[in-house]
Order: structure tokens, then sequence, then C-alpha cells
């Protein structure tokens, strides 16, 4: 790939916006194919919970994935708060600017505060992760809860 050039110091300033850039787009990229994968990844979570589950011992589970209840994502959930509660979240996004203000400004990929990892990228906060999560060797997200 053309952004894994070895020898940054001979390379022209232009050269090295264009590999910040390339580098962006592939994170960005590899970001939307992980969160299909952790979608697709509570899917059969949830599959397996409903056959550990089930009462059928033939494995016939077709009833019971029939369901009326909603799943309710984060995302709906943030909104309801903001649009039909009121909630403003000022203070909360005021509270997470202070904790990673330095983080920032040095160009760092995360900070840990209180036993919490913000995640940083391109100057934007992603998410927050507790103990339960940790980076692997190949900075993929783990998680010992999702063991089987």
């Amino acid at each position: 790939m053309k952004y894994c050039k070895t020898d940054l110091k001979q390379a022209t300033k232009e050269e090295l916006n264009q590999q910040v850039k390339e580098i962006r787009m592939a994170l960005s990229e590899l970001n939307m194919v992980h969160r299909a994968l952790q979608t697709h990844l509570s899917v059969v979570y949830k599959e397996i919970h409903i056959k550990n589950t089930s009462s059928d011992e033939n494995g016939d589970v077709e009833d019971e994935l029939k369901t009326d209840e909603a799943n309710i994502t984060d995302h709906a959930l943030i909104r309801y708060l903001e649009r039909v509660k009121g909630h403003k979240f000022d203070n909360e996004r005021n509270e997470i600017k202070n904790i990673v203000r330095t983080a920032v400004k040095y160009g760092a990929p995360f900070v840990v505060s209180n036993k919490f990892r913000y995640v940083i990228r391109d100057n934007s906060v992603i998410t927050v992760l507790d103990k339960r999560y940790r980076f692997n060797a190949f900075n993929n997200l783990d998680s010992d809860e999702n063991e089987i």
C-alpha cells in the first residue's frame, strides 16, 4: 500500500499529507467493516442464547425467533433522551472534553482516566471503554464477556 512508505524522513510534506489521507480512508473503511462484524456478532450471540435456552430438544427454535419485543439501539436511546426528554448532554460533553484535552493536543489515540479508556480518532472521542475491554496486539477491540 502506498501509505506504508518506509522512509518517511525523505518524504515531502505533500506526500506525508497524502499518506495521512490514505491511512484515514483505510481506517474509516476498517471501522465500517468492524461495526458490521460487531452487529453480526451480536445477532449470532442472540441466536446462541436462544438455542441454549430452547425447551425444544429437537432444536426447533423458529417460534422463539419470532418476537414482538423491539431492540433499542444506543443511538436511538440518545436521540430519545435529547429530543423527547429534552436532555442536553452539554455538561457530559464538556466533562469528556476536559478529560481528553491534552491527549487530543498531542495526537494520542486514547487516554485512560478513572479506569475508563477514551478512544480518540481524528480529534473525536469515538467511544469510552470500561475495564472489561482491551486492545489486542492488532489494536482490535476485545471483550472478555463475548466468549461462548
